[in-house]
C-alpha cells in the first residue's frame, strides 16, 4: 500500500495550488510587472511561502486573492505587512484586495469569480 507522509502531501498540495495560481495570473493579468514577477520563481515563491502557513487552511478563493495581492504589493514595492494588517481589520478584506488589483490593472475584479 502506498503511504504518503503528511509533510509530503502538504507540499504536493501547496505546489499544485501554486501551479494553478501561476497559470491563472499568467492568463488573467495584463500588467507587465506582474508578468515579470510571476515568471520569476525567486520572487513569487519567496513571498508566497512566507504567507502559506496562514493560508493553507483557508479557502482557495481567499488564498488566491491574498497571494495575488501580495505579489502585486511586491511589484509596487509597497509595505504589504502594514496593508495586510489594515485589511484584516475590515469586514470584507477580499473586496479591498480585489479592488486594489482591479484599480491598478493587475487583474479584473471579476476574474476571481470562477
Amino acid at each position: 500500500m502506498l503511504e504518503i507522509r503528511q509533510e509530503a502531501f502538504s507540499e504536493l498540495t501547496r505546489e499544485h495550488f501554486y501551479f494553478r495560481l501561476r497559470q491563472f495570473i499568467i492568463e488573467q493579468s495584463p500588467h507587465p510587472k506582474m508578468q515579470t514577477a510571476i515568471q520569476s520563481p525567486q520572487i513569487w515563491r519567496s513571498k508566497w511561502n512566507e504567507f502559506w502557513d496562514g493560508l493553507k487552511n483557508k479557502s482557495e478563493y481567499h488564498s488566491a486573492i491574498r497571494l495575488t495581492f501580495i505579489l502585486a504589493c511586491e511589484c509596487e514595492d509597497l509595505d504589504m505587512y502594514t496593508i495586510l494588517a489594515t485589511n484584516e481589520q475590515l469586514s470584507d478584506e477580499e473586496f479591498k484586495m480585489k479592488q486594489f488589483l482591479s484599480d491598478n490593472d493587475y487583474i479584473k475584479f471579476s476574474a476571481f469569480d470562477f
